[in-house]
């Protein structure tokens, strides 16, 4: 196809839908254009676009069609533990607070693929409303997918849907029916779903109730769009906000200035834009470090919703599982791998006689290490930022692996928090240290697929088996991105040598980023996707 018919192509794709497509993907588009051309019998791609081009009941029908290969996203259950972390702990106990009076609150969740996020959420709010049955919680999930939204409303998730979620979660709200999860009815009628061009819908708009929302959440979406399609969908959002709501996007996806109305607010775990209410009304103030409330009618706190249920609270700020994962802070490491964790401990023993202050050093990354595996992400940066002030004030300490370590889970603490840049940083001197140690490119890895960009991705991952050939989390991550990237072929190959690593474990062996989930039951669940 000729570069100008291609751009052709790509300019009325962007018309219709908003999506831009990079020019690294050219040929996966002309590839799709090709088959799609064919399956509507249009014997030139000239006919083919001005079928698309069109305004008939063929071409809306094409266009449908043409949408299900071109998004191809993946979801999973709690995906991004900062972002659930801030929902939980800030963002829904206010909007509960504001809206104690009313008992209503309202939620869209924009471009929700398979319908992990908007039942996410509702799960959350089942979880911490002190009095559910006297609440109405709306939730839509929207997307222009409709076979996405087809397997959303079936609500039957596999395992690896809940690759980052508590067994209490899925005890409390699935059923087990063979291979498959099956969502309970009193969380599913919470969710509508519905067909939705946010390129071509009108709205603020009460016809179609999209409208006064408390909460907008559009993740991953707005990468696929230029700047002036993007700022006019957040303009749209702002506007469909009710006062006193929060909108929330990907990291880094939309500028962090307040604009069309909305006020930009900065927290330890996602940028969020709220929309405030009129001067009068105090708002409520941005939280960075610890978020309590003394409301009389409130969420539930974690010790009551504890001395209640006589469980551990979930997803709460110091024990947040993520759930993935595209691209998708996927599969966040909350722990040191074994093999880390016996390098520190023969570390720790063989400086244990140096000096008097060393042994100090490494119970301090030893209690670093801990709070990280905890999920006490502050706690554990604070304990990094001592080891460093004290390196810093006495430069006759060794560094080393101390520095190295201290550097990686500095990292992943941040990582857990949101903080994406600063872990960046954090994973750039853990490699200035140490450049040979594969972990800091693996979570370069997954710092990149959180932010939406697979190239840098790719790069970083292959870099981790250059220097770790049996590193099975990197092979499956890029397995994954190649399969985004209907790349088929790569995919099987990644998933195969992963495969291969794991028949070599023991079955009760843990691996980096898929700590939850035993070797026997990855094994499975690779075989389970080889033959398809």
């Amino acid at each position: 196809m000729e570069n100008d018919l291609i751009e052709r192509f790509r300019r009325v794709v962007e018309t219709h839908t908003g999506l831009v497509i990079p020019s690294h993907d050219t040929g996966l588009l002309e590839k799709t254009l090709a088959t799609r051309s064919r399956t509507c019998k249009c014997k030139t791609f000239d006919h083919y676009l001005t079928l698309l081009d069109s305004d008939t009941l063929q071409a809306n029908e094409e266009w449908r069609q043409l949408v299900l290969v071109l998004t191809t996203g993946e979801s999973y259950f709690f995906r991004d533990s900062g972002q659930i972390s801030l929902l939980r702990d800030v963002l829904l106990p206010d909007l509960i607070q504001q809206r104690q009076n009313s008992k209503q609150l309202r939620i869209w969740s924009a471009g929700c693929s398979t319908g992990e996020e908007p039942y996410s959420l509702a799960m959350i709010l089942r979880d911490i409303l002190p009095d559910w049955d006297a609440w109405q919680v709306f939730i839509l999930g929207s997307d222009i997918n409709e076979q996405a939204l087809s397997f959303a409303k079936k609500a039957t998730y596999n395992e690896w849907s809940f690759r980052r979620v508590e067994p209490y979660f899925i005890d409390t709200f699935f059923e087990k029916k063979g291979q498959y999860y099956q969502l309970n009815d009193a969380i599913r009628q919470t969710v509508e779903f519905r067909y939705l061009n946010l390129i071509k819908e009108l709205f603020p708009a009460s016809g179609s109730n999209l409208y006064d929302f408390d909460l907008i959440i559009c993740r991953n979406v707005f990468i696929y769009f230029d700047a002036e399609t993007i700022n006019g969908l957040v303009k749209k959002f702002g506007e469909s906000l009710t006062q006193g709501g929060y909108f929330l996007t990907g990291h880094a996806e939309v500028s962090n200035k307040s604009q069309f109305g909305l006020q930009a607010r900065l927290y330890p775990e996602s940028l969020v834009y709220h929309k405030p209410k009129p001067p009068v009304i105090k708002s409520p103030k941005s939280i960075t470090t610890s978020h309590t409330s003394s409301l009389t009618i409130r969420a539930t706190t974690r010790s009551e919703r504890q001395a209640r249920k006589d469980r551990p609270t979930r997803i709460d700020r110091s024990k947040t599982t993520e759930t993935n994962s595209r691209n998708r802070f996927k599969k966040r490491p909350d722990t040191l791998s074994s093999a880390q964790s016996h390098r520190h401990s023969a570390f720790s023993r063989r400086r244990s006689n140096v000096s008097e202050s060393k042994p100090d050093l490494d119970q301090l990354l030893a209690e670093a290490a801990q709070a990280l595996q905890n999920g006490a992400y502050p706690k554990s940066i604070e304990l990094v930022e001592s080891i460093q002030n004290a390196l810093i004030k006495d430069s006759t300490l060794a560094k080393g692996d101390l520095t190295f370590q201290a550097h990686l889970i500095l990292a992943r603490a941040l990582a857990n928090l949101g903080r994406l840049d600063d872990a960046d940083q954090a994973c750039q001197k853990a490699i200035k240290e140490n450049g040979f140690s594969a972990e800091p490119h693996f979570l370069l890895a997954q710092l990149a697929q959180e932010q939406g960009q697979p190239e840098h991705a790719k790069k970083a991952l292959k870099k981790t088996i250059y220097l770790s050939h049996d590193h099975v989390s990197a092979y499956l991550e890029l397995a994954g991105i190649y399969a985004h990237e209907s790349k088929n072929k790569h995919a099987r190959k990644m998933r195969e040598t992963a495969l291969e690593l794991l028949l070599k474990m023991p079955k009760d062996a843990k691996i980096t980023g898929y700590e939850a989930w035993p070797v026997s039951v990855l094994c499975d669940q690779l075989k389970e996707q080889l033959e398809r």
